[in-house]
């Protein structure tokens, strides 16, 4: 048997480590190739925190309190990394590049404050012969300034970049595989500097960190090459007003949650690096190890987070609380800093390398859980629209019966249609894509009630679950969003245009057949960024997810139902029960809106006639006037070809028999070819 090159290719990418992380937008050569900047982020790590600070004190004789100012300087700039990030995230150019200019300029930080370090250290040391005795303090610390500059800048723009070119899927992947590299750089560096400077002198210093400084700027600069698409921007889109950043701020932390959350993070985060700059003078002073030696517990502390970080993904999968697992990190801290503060008295460089190895390991899970914890906060604009709707839900329960909102615990389940986002739903296959996994938990009972997007459930509730609450309906509408164009009409032929939805493909094509339509899954701040990235110039919302989610700024204009007919049940949230639980149905009907029942009562018999799902191409809007109901409803082929419609009128309770018959007269017009694409 001959087996295809292709297929041993394709065996072989899929056993690499972190594999997982590689998605159409970011290949894994790309990948790997932009994992780079963390590895000289990590050599710059060790030489500040490890390597200088022993150096300093031990071989060059400089005070402690001199030494501890200046690692304290790049720790001091790390909280501008905020702002620093949001200005990234705002930033505008002609050619439409954000990220790849702080990654650039934070290497040239970098590099600068590397270069001009070693003479800073010796003439800090009182090798100077001419000059003011402040030359060497001023000297040092304006190189330990850019460093520390340069490496926060580097890594945050080259983290957000790698962010923004994941998918949802692989984001959390590719986060992680940048933080190992980040960790394998700081081994490396701590055992390749450790070498080099076996043989200490001030000649070897300077070749050894300027070397560094030469290695950061050829590292980066294959990182970045080619990482971010040429997207120009026009001069009005550059002289537009920009977010302020104390405005992002200020929405972050009026979150009570958030707030305690960056408390403990500082606090943690303070206590795991009030080390750097004694572990390794404390070795060489104490221990009596030599440079070399003493560089190796950088090692041991990349190492033991590494473990760290594998114990965290372990836990997590059995889906351990990220709160817990800090407070594992923090215990296994404590043992850690007690077997350094013995190793003095006990002599033991065991035990001392040991402790090193458990503050890597404990920080490692600290970090880990603390940022597992900040990826699920629901911040305005940031939460998915599924948990803006689990939100409203819970609003309106805990008022109607006075209850605080903490009586009601959002659980977030990731559906197939969630998870899977590198093919149209079509290609998937089935009914239920978005809400199988929900109802499989309320079956079971680890929930007791769902909260749907209406337009996703099947006409067909599985057996022991029963859908009878709705609450008020939103906008119906679709809005066009494009950050250039105010509509359909002023795109020229040939423009591209993104969305994974059948139906808005179809009803697109039936009026702009000169456009080009590309396939456009995943989250709503996923769309906009493949916008901002030129992968498309337009694509289609729902009005109701938009407002939901409180996405002002967003640049959209509604498309009135007379231009381009909603799907059926969309702007409107829907929440199933178990049968049979009365407790539930009590609370449910205090929160019920008739009227949104009625409309839905007629759209899901007109869409259960013609057993449409997510991957069928059909509308259909009810409306109230008086006591009664007009229903309007369209079919289309996916190619945009043919497309019909009509509308009935009826009374408002009879809308279910009107939605069956609405169906069955398209059916009959359409004849028996027209659904054969099925």
């Amino acid at each position: 048997m001959i087996i295809p090159r292709s297929a041993i290719k394709n065996a072989s990418l899929k056993m690499l480590p972190f594999s997982d992380a590689v998605s159409e937008d970011l290949p894994l050569g790309q990948l790997l190739r932009l994992s780079l900047f963390q590895i000289s982020v990590g050599m710059a790590a060790v030489m500040l925190l490890g390597t200088l600070n022993r150096v300093m004190i031990v071989e060059l004789s400089v005070p402690a309190t001199i030494v501890a100012i200046m690692i304290a300087i790049p720790v001091l700039v790390a909280p501008f990394r905020a702002l620093l990030g949001f200005r990234s995230d705002t930033y505008r150019s002609a050619i439409g590049w954000k990220r790849l200019p702080y990654l650039w300029f934070g290497s040239l930080w970098q590099f600068g404050g590397l270069a001009i370090m070693p003479m800073g250290l010796l003439v800090l040391s009182g090798d100077q012969a001419i000059g003011p005795t402040w030359a060497g303090e001023v000297g040092a610390g304006l190189a330990f300034l850019l460093t520390g500059l340069g490496m926060h800048m580097t890594q945050t723009a080259g983290l957000a970049l790698a962010a923004d070119r994941a998918s949802d899927e692989t984001r959390p992947q590719v986060v992680a595989l940048l933080y190992v590299m980040f960790l394998i750089g700081m081994a490396l560096s701590a055992v390749v500097i450790g070498t080099l400077l076996r043989d200490f002198s001030a000649l070897r210093l300077v070749q050894v960190v300027q070397g560094a400084a030469v290695v950061t700027l050829v590292l980066n600069l294959i990182a970045l090459w080619k990482q971010e698409r040429v997207n120009p921007m026009s001069r009005e889109e550059r002289e537009a007003p920009r977010p302020q950043f104390r405005d992002a701020w200020a929405d972050l932390t009026k979150d009570t949650e958030a707030a305690r959350l960056l408390v403990v993070i500082f606090l943690g985060t303070l206590a795991f690096n009030m080390q750097d700059v004694l572990l390794e003078p404390y070795g060489g002073e104490i221990l009596g190890l030599s440079v070399s030696a003493t560089t190796l517990l950088t090692a041991m502390w990349a190492l033991g987070a590494l473990i760290g970080f594998g114990l965290a993904a372990r836990w997590l999968k059995n889906a351990i609380n990220p709160h817990r697992m800090a407070a594992r990190g923090i215990l296994v801290g404590l043992m850690a800093f007690s077997a350094v503060i013995f190793a003095a008295p006990l002599m033991s460089a065991t035990l001392f390398f040991a402790g090193a190895f458990g503050i890597g390991l404990g920080g490692g899970l600290f970090a880990v859980a603390t940022l597992t914890s900040a990826m699920a906060l629901d911040t305005k604009g940031t939460a998915g629209k599924g948990l803006a709707q689990a939100h409203e839900t819970r609003e309106r329960l805990a008022l109607a019966f006075d209850l605080p909102f903490e009586a009601f615990t959002i659980v977030v389940i990731k559906t197939t249609g969630d998870k899977i986002i590198d093919r149209p739903l079509k290609e998937i296959g089935g009914k239920g894509l978005f809400t199988r996994e929900i109802e499989d938990d309320m079956l079971s009972g680890k929930i007791d009630i769902a909260v749907h997007s209406m337009k996703d459930m099947p006409t067909i509730q599985p057996e022991g679950l029963v859908l009878d609450c709705y609450l008020p309906r939103e906008d119906v509408r679709d809005a066009f969003i494009s950050p250039r164009a105010k509509g359909l009409d002023e795109l020229p032929e040939g423009t591209v245009i993104g969305t994974s939805s059948l139906r808005r493909r179809a009803q697109l094509k039936l009026r702009r057949p000169d456009l080009e339509v590309v396939e456009f899954r995943g989250n709503l701040q996923t769309r906009l960024m493949k916008l901002d990235k030129g992968v498309a110039e337009a694509t289609f919302l729902a009005m109701a997810g938009l407002n939901r989610l409180g996405m002002d700024e967003v640049p959209k204009t509604p498309i009135e139902t007379e231009t381009m007919l909603p799907a059926v049940a969309q702007g409107a949230i829907g929440i199933e029960r178990r049968d049979g639980d009365a407790r539930v149905a009590e609370m449910l009907e205090a929160i019920h809106d008739g009227p949104t029942g009625q409309r839905l009562a007629a759209e899901r018999a007109f869409l259960a006639t013609l057993d449409g799902s997510c991957e069928t191409p059909i509308a259909g809007l009810a409306e109230l006037e008086g006591g009664i109901l007009h229903l309007r409803g369209e079919v289309l082929r996916p190619d945009g070809s043919e497309a019909i419609d009509d509308a009935v009128s009826c009374p408002v309770e009879e809308g279910a028999q009107a939605g069956d018959q609405l169906a069955r007269d398209l059916l009959a017009r359409a004849g028996e070819g027209f659904f054969d694409w099925r």
